[in-house]
């Protein structure tokens, strides 16, 4: 009886997006080798050699235990194998306040009308909607300066995970 080679997992796995494990040398088992696939204990179904979910949780590791196994005049050899990552699941975008004020003398804080989730996250400031690249963070504005000035922010977990929508924030000074 042959032993099955040894299985080759993969993980991948971007914020917001699928955790997706992958038997990588899938085409080594025979079809009447048996696969068992577990996350975290909880026996799954993997689909052509991978398995795919995006009902996971935040901070939490999942382990992925596979084994295969050749049963041949009731002696069976098998191989084990696991992989694990830890979920990253991006934060919602920060609450925002717009400054709508007459002008008058002073300076306001742009940081003051943006409240993050957690203290800890940082946040990264847009000139658009759609701008791909965060421009350096603002520190101040003119209350005297008439006019309008819009940014669009959003935050960034601990994980590294930027908030997947921006928010809106204005000052406007008449």
């Amino acid at each position: 009886i042959k032993s099955p080679a040894e299985p080759q997992i993969s993980v991948s796995h971007r914020c917001g997006f699928p955790i997706v494990f992958k038997l990588d040398n899938n085409s080594d088992y025979p079809a009447n080798y048996t696969q068992v696939w577990k996350i975290n204990g909880t026996t799954v179904a993997p689909n052509g050699g991978e398995y795919s979910f995006t009902n996971y949780s935040d901070g939490v590791t999942y382990t992925l235990e596979l084994e295969i196994s050749n049963t041949v005049n009731g002696v069976t050899c098998k191989k084990t194998a696991t992989n694990s990552i830890v979920a990253k699941v991006p934060p919602t975008a920060p609450r925002v306040t717009s400054y709508k004020e007459c002008a008058e003398e002073g300076k306001g804080n742009w940081s003051d009308l943006v409240k993050k989730s957690q203290s800890s996250y940082t946040l990264n400031w847009y000139s658009s909607d759609t701008a791909t690249i965060a421009e350096v963070a603002p520190v101040e504005f003119d209350k005297e300066e008439v006019g309008t000035k819009t940014y669009w922010v959003t935050q960034v977990s601990n994980a590294g995970c930027e908030s997947l929508s921006r928010s809106e924030v204005s000052v406007v000074v008449y």
